[in-house]
């Protein structure tokens, strides 16, 4: 289980396999692919790549420890303890991915748990 940290270095989720748990351990999101998949209606949000997450916007919105990909990097704060985890709800069908825009280099201007909605 790796801590997903947002622009300010705080832990807002966790990465479970291809799963994204919010801190409580409840299923809120996957990665298929590249694309990162709300549960609440099979939502397309944006991407993981190179150890971020990149909004709709492609503008880095969380990032893993492991990151490979160029941007500004914060300094991490420490690592709560880890969440009993949750069932899995079933999965939504799958959208298509859209087109992905140009990747400014930048943080987003959302906040983890809007882009990333618990329902």
């Amino acid at each position: 289980m790796d801590p997903i940290f947002n622009k300010n270095g705080a832990v807002v989720a966790w990465l479970y396999g291809k799963d994204i748990l919010d801190l409580g351990g409840a299923h809120r999101g996957f990665v298929n692919g590249s694309s990162v998949i709300s549960y609440q209606k099979g939502y397309h949000l944006g991407w993981f790549e190179q150890g971020v997450f990149w909004d709709s916007q492609n503008r880095a919105i969380g990032m893993t420890r492991d990151i490979s990909a160029s941007i500004p990097r914060p300094g991490l704060s420490g690592v709560p303890g880890r969440p009993g985890i949750g069932g899995r709800p079933g999965r939504p069908g799958i959208p298509g991915t859209p087109g992905k825009p140009g990747r400014s280099g930048g943080w987003s201007t959302q906040e983890w748990n809007d882009w990333m909605p618990s329902k």
